[in-house]
């Protein structure tokens, strides 16, 4: 068994500084945007104080130079460009500046792998001077260092005298971050889980076939710490090899090909906290064996009653569990195998969201009332950009719940069928009059809907209804009354605001289809056949247009990047505060599905291993079974037994053990396509078993019988 914890000691090390680089650069980011910083959110300054731009700009970099904190404000221009400006170019001396960068700072702004050392191919960060800022205008989010109490209430003081409305959030964003990070990587957690599982299992089958020498240790006055070194020391020295010829492999591999290791201390942390929480495992797996082995048990321990039948047991526990997660995996990436290939095929269909842009809103507090002028800005934006084309359409509605549940199902889970064909919260979507213009739409008498035919008044809200609905226009009438009238008078409690609303119904012909331009729609084509569609023209609340504007409001624009195609309409209206990028959706799709095949492929490799480790645990139970009776083994083969009557209790246990696993499986995922990978398990344990018992009988190693369970096995 000690070999089977060897092999499980650097496969799980070697797991280890794996996911370590896989993380590596979120991680980094993450320390360097996050680590020991609060959050600072100045919210109405550019209004209500008295100076100008440049002078709040030089206010805040003079306050933070007199407190000697670094702030800084983050703005990501798409999903690939971050910039950074700062008080601090050097982020506290966590970049890693070239030589032809060093005393840069002076000259602008620093660029990834021109000016600092960076590995991430997927995001470029340029790190500009504070005195930059003006340009995204003082209003937003800053994060500053973490201030203690009394010192923090006198920043705030001096800070709010002279900008204003400011708040102060002493948060874990980093620490949240990074959670986030790890769960991203939830498929590698568990397989690290699974491994040291089985690691911590074979480390207790050794120590269960060491019995006899702690007993003897003990004899002789060693304490239990002198008792783990004694029969541990191999592991421990060979996880420090381990850790150490890692650290140099990784760190020589960035120094030749990157010119230096941005992430050595990181990287060494893993490392170390990995190969510690290993040795710590052992160490107290370690105490609850020799506690049994310190009293009461040892003339039994010198005899050698090693608990060989106790350790095979573990092992069968441990290849059980591993199974069942292998099997269960393995249902769950042939699903999402599946998923990829139909979102592989759908892709035809979502070229025409080329050079189509969704914006993307940074949220700057959680207050309603200090949020409010905001949101009014917002609609402001989304009234000016209108002439630009940005155009409108959010079918949230037919979105897929987790339990497989659409939206519109769900908002009318208490109601007929009727009221989900009739219901705003129904199957209705938004709509304006530019995306009517990418998506035209016909009339019962075959014209197509224009602008002539919408009602621009503040009391009248347009609707789209499918002529195969006219029968329930007293419903509709109703229903969408009271959403027009909710969705208008947010804000406001009067009595019948709603007599003086009404509704413009345009009966449309059936089977037309809206393209929802969204990935997560749950169709061939993302296209949504005959719902009834609000036509907005600008009437209603501005908290609404605050919602579209997260993830329903695009822009197209073939010829230069989205975010600069409306930033003139987002400067004239002061919403650069919270419209700060665009997302290319046809390049954001595209990416989701790269991850997607990347995931499919790590969960192959993980698979793998599982596989391996699982046949290794058999190899391990086989080597168990003939241990506890190689002697009356050794003697029956002597007499001619044949090959299956030795161990014909063996195979049929470990064959029950697949079924009833398989079984368990089966009936939680209803999937048989485990079936056939259950055979090439059987078959591939029985090929190990004929080679494992075929080398122990042949004529020069029949003795090999007799030396099964020893110590050092």
């Amino acid at each position: 068994m000690k070999k089977i914890a060897v092999v499980g000691l650097v496969c799980q090390l070697l797991l280890i500084g794996f996911v370590s680089l896989l993380l590596l650069n979120q991680m980094v980011l993450n320390n360097w945007q996050f680590h020991n910083k609060d959050r600072l959110s100045l919210l109405m300054a550019d209004e209500i104080a008295q100076t100008e731009l440049t002078e709040q700009r030089q206010f805040l970099e003079s306050l933070a130079q007199t407190y000697q904190v670094s702030v800084a404000k983050y703005l990501w221009q798409d999903q690939e460009t971050l910039i950074i400006y700062t008080t601090d170019q050097s982020l506290q001396g966590r970049l890693q500046l070239k030589a032809s960068a060093q005393g840069s700072s002076a000259r602008g702004s620093l660029f990834s792998n021109q000016d600092f050392i960076w590995d991430d191919p997927k995001i470029s960060i340029e790190v500009r001077p504070f005195r930059e800022v003006e340009e995204t205008g003082i209003v937003g989010i800053y994060y500053i260092d973490s201030l203690p109490p009394p010192i923090r209430s006198v920043f705030l003081e001096e800070l709010t005298a002279e900008l204003g409305n400011v708040t102060y959030e002493v948060v874990e964003e980093y620490h949240y971050r990074l959670v986030d990070i790890l769960l991203d990587q939830s498929l590698w957690l568990v397989a690290f889980s699974l491994l040291l599982l089985v690691n911590l299992l074979s480390y207790w089958q050794f120590l269960l076939q060491q019995t006899k020498k702690i007993a003897i240790l003990n004899l002789f006055g060693y304490k239990g710490l002198a008792c783990f070194w004694q029969t541990s020391r191999s592991l421990v020295y060979l996880g420090l090899v381990l850790v150490i010829s890692l650290l140099t492999s990784v760190t020589s591999y960035f120094m030749v090909t990157r010119g230096g290791f941005y992430a050595f201390w990181l990287y060494s942390f893993s490392l170390i906290s990995g190969y510690l929480l290993l040795v710590i495992s052992y160490l107290v797996l370690f105490f609850l064996c020799w506690r049994q082995h310190s009293q009461g048990f040892m003339a039994e321990r010198i005899k050698d009653k090693n608990n060989l039948t106790l350790g095979f047991w573990v092992n069968q526990g441990s290849k059980g569990l591993l199974l069942a997660s292998l099997l269960f995996l393995l249902v769950d990436g042939i699903h999402e195998s599946k998923e990829l290939q139909q979102e592989i095929e759908r892709q035809a269909e979502w070229l025409r969201t080329e050079n189509v842009y969704r914006t993307n809103l940074r949220l700057i507090t959680r207050d309603p009332e200090v949020y409010r002028p905001f949101e009014v800005r917002l609609k402001d934006f989304y009234l000016e950009a209108l002439p630009k084309g940005i155009f409108l359409i959010d079918a949230s509605n037919y979105h897929k719940l987790s339990n497989d549940e659409y939206l519109y199902d769900m908002n009318n889970r208490s109601g007929t069928e009727l009221e989900r064909l009739t219901s705003p919260a129904g199957m209705s979507v938004t709509i304006n009059e530019n995306y009517l213009k990418l998506n035209p739409i016909l009339k019962a008498d075959g014209q197509l809907v224009s602008n002539e035919d919408l009602i621009y008044k503040e009391e009248v809200w347009n609707v789209l209804v499918p002529e195969v609905l006219k029968e329930y226009q007293f419903e509709l009438e109703k229903r969408f009354l009271e959403q027009f009238d909710f969705q208008k008078y947010l804000f406001t409690e009067a009595e019948n605001q709603q007599q003086g609303l009404s509704l413009n119904l345009i009966y449309v012909k059936n089977q037309q289809g809206y393209f929802t331009y969204d990935s997560a729609i749950d169709r061939l084509d993302f296209t949504i056949i005959d719902p009834t569609a609000v036509v907005d023209t600008g009437n209603l609340d501005p908290a609404f247009y605050t919602s579209w504007l997260t993830s329903s409001v695009f822009v197209y624009s073939p010829d230069e990047n989205g975010y600069r195609y409306i930033l003139p309409e987002v400067m004239a209206t002061n919403t650069l505060p919270s419209i700060q990028s665009t997302t290319s959706i046809y390049d954001a799709r595209g990416a989701q599905i790269k991850e997607k095949t990347d995931q499919l492929r790590s969960l192959t490799l993980v698979l793998s291993l599982m596989g391996g480790t699982i046949l290794y645990t058999s190899y391990g139970s086989l080597k168990g079974y003939l241990a506890i009776n190689r002697y009356r083994f050794m003697i029956k083969y002597l007499f001619g037994y044949p090959y299956f009557e030795l161990l014909w209790k063996f195979i049929m246990s470990q064959l029950g053990l697949i079924i009833v696993i398989g079984a368990v499986v089966w009936c939680v995922t209803q999937s048989l396509i485990i079936m056939p990978f259950l055979l090439l398990l059987i078959l591939s344990e029985w090929l190990i078993y004929g080679c494992l018992v075929s080398r122990l009988t042949s004529n020069d190693s029949i003795s090999n019988f007799s030396k099964l369970g020893g110590q050092n096995d």
